[in-house]
């Protein structure tokens, strides 16, 4: 079920709910995130976590997502590429990733235990199941998963027979088996549920849920005056005195209620806490079916217990992330952060290098003589007295003129920002996953890019650049000469050069200028060469990447307008493909080498899209624009046609990020159709160019080729290798020139031609965003690698046992892969740069 839009809206909301933070009382901004969480079916129990691995570099945030399968102990691993997911949620044989790609837009990623992933529970078989705003707030229950987004609507997927009443407004949710319940947002000590027959208790008074968790047929939940209520079946066994003074949290599952008190211990009812953990410190607590876990105060491990399937061994993971990481600013004052947690974020790592830390949560009071468990069955429940009415009354005052304040401040910041919209002076802001994370995902650079016309003044020289002049790289290049010349096209020509220091570069010199008064057409094209050389300009000087070409110099002088770039070796991946290099090129010797270079480009276009500021759109994603350096590393190249997108989505625009456009640019065989369709460019148009590269590199087919014996009628890549790859045959397109696939290089292959059919689509809702891309080329390498590795295991044990058992190693000729190591001789250095 497709979330409604509110990119504006929910980039305002969140940062106007985090300003107005401090007026709120602690329990009201608990987090509704998790970073463990559980999965139980009829033959396993998986437990997920959040896990910092120790080799990750203290200034680095972010997390890997891993699960152990009990009672098996395997451990499965999902790698979400560049950027990290901030929290997760599992189901019924299921398990989903989120993760913020964008700033205030989230994806979320679905993967299935069963099924595929049954057979073979190392290679997890996932899926893209939201893209859209942010959300605060995430929950999942049997085989279905909710969320809320900023804008406090609920949204359910995996669940085609809910139905929801539209305006829904919620301040939180929990999610049952078949239930959903949420707290009316404005009317807090109402409630809602929906499906499963499970309609809630009617709250005494005006007090205000602050805490609601469902198990499989049962909830509880926990107003501002203590009020504990618990309805459904399977409901606990509670007694007045069975409560503690307060808690931080509950977590519910079948016939079974867990609460973590206010002195971080934790209370169950339906299941027996070990002895040793019965006095034991936790952050948090999860729990599911007849499963409870929770992560150690003292050494964030993550330990589990309820369960048969555990046998007793009750340790999972260590190094957990105890929670969703935030600045220390955005931390309750009363409650304050996590001990121990700044290192497991990343130090620094906030905007503007502020510490990232864990939220503690904050303690809700508990009123023994509030209890009510079962169909409104009250535990020795008292009427409220006249002096609770009082507190209730100067509550309410209280809670009035917070509100009236916090109303103050909110209009203050919507004036202040409309007045720094107007002035043009607006400051791209990175929305994170609800409130409670706010993992910096963009570089915050010099303000937007801005594209002048040709008769503009110059632009100052950009920063880490070298500003040259034109007798300079005359002198390096031997005036311009014809032997100097590496690539010729449109734009003008590539030379060759080595500066001072030593540093080989390529010099791109535009064509030059002639005369504007030849006519339209000529002061057209001398428009659009000034503005590409501008961009191009612009935007490299503001992006570092390793899987980007760098600038490192310009010049502008005497209507010459020049570029240096490093210069890279072994020329561009068309020349490889389908150009000069014939059949000895190194992208011949394994699909290992070939996805590499895929995995390489896609996060060179994934920093473009989710880290640059404002969001680059590259426009010309081929081939021909991706070079290979000295350690065949590729990087993408020619920003001239790139341009910059709008900092957020509008409710009508197409996510992420929108241009409209006055002319398609682009080369065809790689232009979106919608895109041409419409005018209207997204990061799905480079997306639709990207999949079509993949296509080429799986396949050896140019983008537009000619059918069999090179006589028939032109074809589009597409045509040929997508019904195949649809009808499972993706065997048969394979490249013949790469030897034949080894273990799992065929599964890594089908892998890569799946989700490039994907990225191809036709409609740009319907393609991944390149996160996703790159996480399943990462998936698609490590099973190269595997092949690599068993086979080099073999070839060791064989040669052991021609030489007697004695131990030789394998030589570094018979790798098959050079790829692996990227350490072999240079191939291509003839025409290299060609196409830059």
């Amino acid at each position: 079920m497709p979330m409604s839009r509110h990119g504006a809206l929910a980039l305002t909301t969140s940062f106007l709910l985090a300003a107005v933070a401090v007026f709120l009382p602690g329990h009201a901004a608990a987090r509704q995130f998790s970073t463990v969480a559980i999965s139980n079916s009829p033959d396993a129990t998986v437990v997920c976590a959040l896990v910092r691995p120790k080799d990750v570099p203290d200034d680095v945030p972010g997390a890997k997502l891993r699960c152990t399968s009990m009672p098996t102990g395997e451990v499965m691993s999902y790698p979400s590429a560049d950027v990290p997911y901030n929290a997760i949620a599992a189901g019924t044989d299921f398990l989903c990733g989120l993760m913020a790609p964008n700033g205030g837009h989230a994806a979320m990623r679905w993967w299935s235990f069963s099924d595929e992933a049954a057979a073979n529970r190392s290679r997890p078989v996932g899926r893209r199941l939201y893209w859209g705003p942010s959300l605060r707030a995430l929950s999942a229950g049997g085989p279905h998963v909710c969320g809320l987004s900023d804008a406090h609507d609920p949204t359910c997927w995996e669940w085609p027979g809910l139905s929801l009443l539209k305006g829904l407004d919620f301040s939180r949710i929990a999610l049952g088996r078949d239930f959903l319940c949420g707290v009316v947002k404005g009317n807090a000590s109402a409630m809602t549920c929906f499906g499963g027959g499970m309609a809630p208790p009617a709250f005494a008074g005006a007090a205000s849920i602050v805490a609601v968790a469902a198990g499989h047929r049962h909830a509880c939940a926990v107003d501002d005056d203590g009020g504990m209520s618990c309805w459904g079946e399977g409901y606990p066994d509670m007694r007045p005195g069975d409560l503690p003074a307060d808690m931080k949290s509950m977590a519910l599952g079948r016939n079974t209620t867990c609460i973590l008190d206010g002195d971080d211990m934790v209370r169950c009812w339906g299941v027996e806490v070990p002895e040793e953990y019965r006095r034991a410190s936790f952050v948090s607590i999860e729990a599911d079916g007849d499963t409870v876990c929770g992560v150690l105060t003292t050494n964030f491990s993550v330990v589990c217990w309820g369960n048969e399937r555990f046998h007793g061994r009750h340790l999972i993971f260590n190094d957990t992330m105890p929670g969703a990481c935030a600045t220390v600013g955005n931390c309750s004052s009363s409650c304050g952060f996590v001990p121990g947690s700044a290192a497991l974020c990343g130090n620094g790592g906030g905007e503007g290098g502020e510490q990232l830390v864990v939220c503690q949560p904050c303690k809700l009071p508990l009123n023994a003589s509030r209890l009510v468990v079962g169909n409104g069955t009250s535990k020795n429940a008292a009427a409220p007295t006249d002096s609770g009415k009082n507190r209730k009354a100067v509550k309410v005052a209280v809670t009035a003129a917070c509100v009236g304040v916090a109303a103050l401040v909110v209009a203050g910041l919507v004036l202040y920002l409309a007045v720094v919209r107007k002035r043009g002076g607006k400051k791209n802001a990175t929305v994170q996953l609800g409130e409670s994370s706010t993992l910096t995902l963009c570089r915050d650079l010099e303000g937007a890019v801005i594209m002048p016309a040709p008769e503009a003044s110059p632009p100052p020289p950009p920063l880490g650049c070298e500003e040259f002049t034109v007798k300079e790289l005359s002198r390096l290049t031997n005036g311009f000469a014809e032997e100097r010349k590496i690539g010729s096209g449109s734009f003008g020509s590539v030379y060759r050069a080595k500066l001072p220091d030593g540093r080989e570069v390529a010099i791109k010199r535009a064509e030059r200028p002639r005369a504007a008064s030849g006519g339209g057409r000529r002061r057209r094209r001398r428009y659009d060469a000034e503005r590409a050389f501008r961009a191009e300009l612009r935007l490299l000087s503001r992006v570092n990447h390793r899987n980007l070409v760098q600038l490192l110099g310009f010049c502008e002088e005497r209507g010459e307008r020049i570029l240096v770039f490093e210069f890279m070796p072994h020329g561009a991946l068309h020349d490889h493909l389908h150009g000069r290099v014939d059949g000895h090129s190194p992208l011949f010797a394994s699909w290992e080498a070939r996805l590499r270079v895929a995995l390489d480009a896609a996060r060179g276009v994934e920093y473009l899209h989710c880290y640059a500021v404002p969001p680059i759109i590259h426009r010309d994603i081929k081939p021909s624009n991706i070079l290979l350096d000295g350690e065949w590393t590729a990087k993408v190249s020619d920003f001239g046609l790139s341009l910059a997108s709008s900092s957020s989505s509008s409710a009508t625009a197409t996510p992420p990020a929108a241009c409209s456009t006055s002319s398609t640019a682009g080369t065809v065989g790689y232009i979106d159709p919608e895109y041409y369709r419409l005018q209207e460019l997204t990061q799905r148009s480079d997306v639709y160019s990207f999949g079509v590269v993949l296509l080429e590199l799986v396949t050896g087919r140019k983008a537009i080729h000619r059918q069999e014996g090179g006589s028939g009628s032109p074809r589009n890549v597409i045509e040929f290798a997508v019904p195949a790859v649809e009808a499972g045959g993706v065997g048969r397109i394979m490249d013949g020139r790469v030897p034949a696939p080894r273990g799992n290089e065929a599964e890594a292959v089908s892998r890569v031609a799946r989700i490039a059919s994907e990225c191809v689509r036709p409609r740009g809702r319907a393609r991944p965003v390149m996160s996703e891309v790159v996480a399943e080329l990462e998936w698609a390498v490590t099973l190269c690698e595997e092949s690599v590795d068993r086979s080099s295991a073999a070839a060791q044990q064989q040669n052991s046992s021609r030489h007697g058992g004695s131990d030789v190693s394998r030589s570094e000729s018979d790798d098959p892969s050079p790829f692996h190591t990227r350490e072999f001789a240079g191939v291509g250095h003839g025409r290299a740069n060609s196409a830059m």
